[in-house]
């Protein structure tokens, strides 16, 4: 399988997987026309940073697989130093 095929699955996993948060998290609870206030955005906080922070792991590979050969040996891993990989 070529990269560009994974890359549409891949593509489809996440667009599902951003429907699902959005059903689950941005729109729980919200009636269409209502103000949305400190609390909303507040309560949905943790969701955006976990879900940026994927996005963020997501392009970092992408990148990797595009740029493989012109990395050197001495470039560190992706999770060295990051803190990411404690928080996984």
């Amino acid at each position: 399988m070529s990269i560009g095929t994974r890359g549409n699955q891949f593509s489809i996993i996440y667009a599902t997987e951003g429907v699902k948060a959005a059903c689950d998290w941005a729109y729980n609870g919200v009636r269409e026309g209502s103000v949305l206030g400190d609390d909303y955005f507040l309560s949905r906080l943790p969701i955006v940073n976990l879900r940026l922070a994927e996005g963020g792991v997501r392009l970092a590979v992408t990148l990797n697989r595009i740029f493989h050969d012109k990395i050197p040996d001495s470039a560190p891993m992706l999770w060295e130093n990051s803190g990411l990989a404690d928080a996984m």
